[in-house]
């Protein structure tokens, strides 16, 4: 939001998934607080939000190994524990979201079943349910990172779905207020996956 970053689960230095929500107030300098849980544990997730709620899709634990088709939220400006939203279209990890003023678009990365899923989901971020087809990226990968600027969504980078498991430096983009498939957007400088994105624009505010 406009007051507060939010941090929704992750992987510990042993590997082990957390279900742990943290948040920060922007405007300050220190160390993050306790926001509340997650429901399930939740590993290699990913997230957005809107001005007024926070979002995790999917993830997943090692051992004994779950994949999740699981969608959280939490009321940012409150503090407590996450509340089930609904379910993506399939169990995913290694996914990335984006946001624009009333959508919550997610791109699936690996499945139990697929390393490179090119599904991409949404959600309306203002009410409850499950997650309804978008449409598909351009290429099939893991850890697509996401940006938007509430009107164009972009993805950039993967790692590719098969050995040697390299980096690509792929673009696509999609218009958020319609349903359909990704265009190719250009590529990166260099290719990378897992990135950290932003953008000038994000999720209404």
């Amino acid at each position: 939001s406009s007051t507060r970053g939010i941090q929704m689960g992750a992987k510990d230095n042993s590997n082990a998934a957390v279900n742990t929500i943290s948040y920060c107030t922007i405007a300050t300098t220190g160390n993050a607080n306790d926001f509340g849980d997650l429901t399930t544990l939740s590993g290699y997730c990913t997230g957005t939000g809107s001005p007024t709620r926070a979002f995790r899709f999917g993830g997943n634990v090692p051992s004994p190994a779950a994949t999740y088709n699981t969608i959280d939220y939490v009321t940012i400006a409150t503090l407590g524990n996450a509340q089930d939203f609904g379910d993506l279209t399939v169990a995913m990890f290694r996914n990335g979201a984006l946001s624009g003023t009333t959508r919550a678009l997610i791109s699936a990365g690996e499945s139990p079943a697929s390393d490179g899923l090119k599904i991409i989901d949404y959600i309306e971020m203002s009410t409850l349910g499950n997650a309804i087809d978008f449409g598909d990226r351009v290429t099939g990968g893991q850890h697509p990172s996401g940006g938007s600027n509430c009107v164009r969504g972009v993805w950039a980078g993967l790692q590719n779905d098969g050995s040697p498991w390299s980096p690509l430096n792929v673009m696509d983009y999609v218009t958020i207020a319609t349903e359909g498939n990704g265009v190719d957007f250009g590529d990166l400088v260099t290719p990378n996956m897992g990135m950290a994105m932003l953008s000038t624009g994000h999720g209404g505010l």
